[in-house]
């Protein structure tokens, strides 16, 4: 059973380049959402760049996510626009990898490798994922089972081969069972999560 820590782990962050306007650097910059190539440190900046910008700025057809795959399609065959419907959330940035955790709001979408473990009286359950760049991790609920978790997800669809999409990730840091270390990402209510079917 995985306690919930309340430490984060800074070693999936990205590090991220300065502003390509000013130059700015800091945790603030953010890349453009469209073709994710670009760097701001805010929206005037942003704004001020689009003349020029939008000349190579492709995301609506046919930028790529980290797992070579095209912006409409999204990783495992669902579409980006579908994942961010779910979430409601119309400034997120959807991510297919690990590698790319940083500033929120991001939906991280992966691929669910191991069933639910439900272990008998323990108040947190976990899942394991895998990313479009092979990156592992667990997913720990930090909330009981007997919880409900609809109208966001199903308990039961928590299965190998389902796709799982979680809205800002948070790596954090669990007790293995050799008395070590490992990390997870923490979940701590149900709206973080949404569950596809995968379609590939």
């Amino acid at each position: 059973m995985a306690t919930c820590s309340p430490y984060q782990d800074s070693a999936f962050f990205e590090v991220l380049e300065p502003c390509q306007v000013c130059g700015e650097e800091g945790d603030h910059v953010k890349r453009c959402s469209r073709c994710k190539k670009a760097f701001y440190c805010s929206k005037s900046c942003q704004k001020s760049d689009w003349k020029e910008h939008k000349l190579s700025c492709n995301g609506d057809k046919s930028m790529e996510s980290s797992s070579g795959q095209s912006e409409s399609e999204g990783p495992w065959g669902i579409p980006w626009e579908e994942i961010a419907n779910k979430f409601e959330i119309p400034n997120a940035i959807l991510i297919d990898s690990m590698d790319y955790i940083r500033d929120s709001p991001q939906i991280l979408i992966a691929k669910i490798i191991t069933d639910l473990d439900v272990s008998p009286g323990s108040t947190h359950y976990e899942v394991t994922i895998i990313d479009s760049s092979e990156n592992m991790t667990g997913v720990v609920f930090c909330f009981n089972l007997s919880a409900s978790s609809l109208p966001y997800f199903a308990w039961q669809h928590l299965y190998a081969g389902n796709i799982i999409a979680i809205l800002d990730p948070f790596p954090s840091r669990f007790p293995d069972e050799h008395g070590g270390v490992r990390i997870a990402l923490r979940i701590m209510q149900a709206s973080e999560v949404r569950v596809f079917k995968k379609r590939l």
